[in-house]
């Protein structure tokens, strides 16, 4: 007889309580997908972001190094940056509130008729950690978590097998909003159960032989080692792949002449944004048949499927019919080992429904 294990119950993804709570006991203990470091090239250039509730902003400054800080005034909460990429036209950061200005380091230099009245010492931006790994700039709110490198655990090692993102070009992002729950997204992301029903391209291009699933404690993820067999509903897919779900919120894709990362962001218990970035060597695409484009599109269509079905779950979670199933050892191994991770944080942090 299988081992059948049970899900999470419905309250741990409906609860605006425990969301209040994961967004300090988890989402400002990891390291997120912020930009690419494409979008930071030049001094000045920033980038802003949520996490979870922490308004953040990323930006690069003279000596080309990146400095990440809330994106919160010290002197009336006003915000420093108002959109979600740009340029700071000199070499100030300006309150977009009340015009207090800071150097690219976060340091105050000018508090108009309080210059005098304060140490602007004391009034530094409040900073938020910043690292890079393979073209992608990661941010944390936790001072005292593990350094990037850590984080990522066996990742950096699997990626070696394929090319990096300074040997590909960027093309263009992706960003949706769903109206779900991050854990769905995550339950989802970490099986192959779903595939054959719910994305029939994908689908026609894998099948279970194809796909070794494994666990890692090293880093908290869950990976497919996949080999893709190109079909006429989906050409874009050729050759070795490797699909991961890091937890708490990263998906990164590796191909023979691709890579892509996607950042899974809670923005409340029933929202989440999506924003993924795109690097190909489009001669070697190319050579294959595949376009940047249809290789985008591709990912576009497979993200919309993942997105509608989760707010389906999501919707009938929260409708409180739904009691808690049973998870397959067999055919839902990542799942079950997502949500022990998600389980050990709750008890770490304290977090009851």
């Amino acid at each position: 007889m299988k081992q059948a294990i049970k899900p999470l119950a419905p309250g741990y993804y409906c609860n605006p309580e425990v969301f209040k709570q994961e967004q300090t006991q988890i989402f400002g203990r990891h390291w997120w997908l912020i930009a690419a470091s494409h979008e930071l090239d030049q001094p000045g250039d920033y980038v802003g972001r949520k996490v979870g509730n922490y308004p953040v902003f990323i930006i690069r400054d003279d000596n080309g190094e990146l400095h990440g800080f809330h994106n919160t005034c010290r002197h009336r909460a006003g915000p420093m940056v108002t959109d979600g990429h740009g340029s700071c036209p000199g070499k100030l950061l300006v309150c977009q509130y009340h015009g207090w200005s800071y150097d690219f380091r976060g340091h105050l230099k000018n508090a108009h008729s309080l210059n005098s009245a304060i140490n602007k010492a004391d009034y530094s931006l409040y900073p938020i950690r910043v690292a890079t790994w393979n073209g992608l700039v990661f941010a944390c709110a936790d001072s005292e978590a593990t350094e990037l490198i850590e984080w990522l655990g066996d990742i950096p090692q699997i990626a070696a097998r394929f090319p990096a993102t300074d040997q590909l070009s960027p093309h263009g992002t992706i960003e949706k909003k769903g109206r779900t729950n991050w854990k769905c997204y995550a339950d989802n992301s970490c099986e192959g159960y779903h595939v054959g029903l719910v994305h029939r391209s994908l689908g026609s291009t894998t099948n279970s032989d194809q796909i070794e699933l494994k666990t890692f404690s090293n880093g908290r993820f869950v990976g497919f080692d996949v080999t893709y067999s190109a079909s006429v509903e989906d050409p874009t897919r050729q050759g070795a792949g490797y699909w991961i779900y890091k937890y708490p919120g990263l998906l990164l894709h590796f191909s023979e002449f691709s890579f892509n990362a996607e950042c899974v962001m809670p923005e409340s218990a029933g929202e989440i944004a999506l924003k993924r970035w795109f690097w190909i060597n489009r001669n070697q695409a190319q050579r294959r048949g595949v376009t940047a484009d249809s290789l985008v599109q591709s990912a576009r269509t497979v993200i919309q499927e993942d997105l509608q079905i989760c707010e389906r779950v999501y919707e009938n979670l929260a409708a409180e019919i739904y009691q808690p199933g049973v998870l397959s050892v067999a055919d839902e191994p990542g799942t079950i080992f997502f949500q022990s991770l998600v389980r050990e944080d709750y008890r770490a942090g304290k977090i009851d429904k």
